[in-house]
């Protein structure tokens, strides 16, 4: 095994996505979603702007790139305690990362995740990354991880459904 690539993925677990090759996992990778004729880069993005009613905010989210600059924009957002629900951000995250996996117009996305096989993901921080999640997701342990691996068995299901 490669002991650059050990460091970031083993025989059972991926512990960044970003350094085991498969980045177009991350919710801040490029996917683009519409909601409310605004077009949001990223599952980050578009879950960011449910936290406000402000279409100006709106537009701005979507024109940020940076992850630390959206961590910013977000901070800048005033509370809003029906719209920062952490259940509702979840949700929000749930329904988004079932859109980009389930997409028909985008399949390298679910082809690299049904790729992981079986193996544990691990959404950590490796080697001094800075954490960027928006807030509500920061302190639920391995929200994106735990996610993914529940598309991914998803799509093994559906996959299997259409062999039937």
């Amino acid at each position: 095994m490669d002991t650059e690539k050990g460091i970031y993925e083993t025989d059972t677990q991926i512990l960044s996505l970003a350094g085991s090759g498969n980045i177009c996992l991350c919710d801040d990778y490029r996917y683009f979603i519409e909601i409310n004729y605004i077009i949001y880069p990223s599952i980050r993005h578009a879950v960011l702007s449910w936290k406000t009613t402000d279409v100006e905010l709106k537009n701005k989210i979507s024109m940020t790139l940076l992850p630390a600059d959206l961590k910013t924009l977000e901070q800048s957002i005033p509370v809003t305690y029906h719209l920062w629900s952490k259940n509702f951000i979840l949700s929000l995250y749930n329904k988004y990362t079932f859109q980009k996996f389930n997409d028909s117009s985008a399949p390298l996305f679910a082809e690299v995740l049904l790729a992981t096989n079986h193996k544990e993901i691990i959404a950590g921080l490796m080697k001094g990354q800075a954490l960027f999640t928006i807030d509500e997701i920061a302190d639920v342990h391995n929200y994106e991880g735990a996610l993914l691996m529940t598309a991914r068995d998803f799509l093994h299901t559906k996959k299997a459904c259409t062999l039937l």
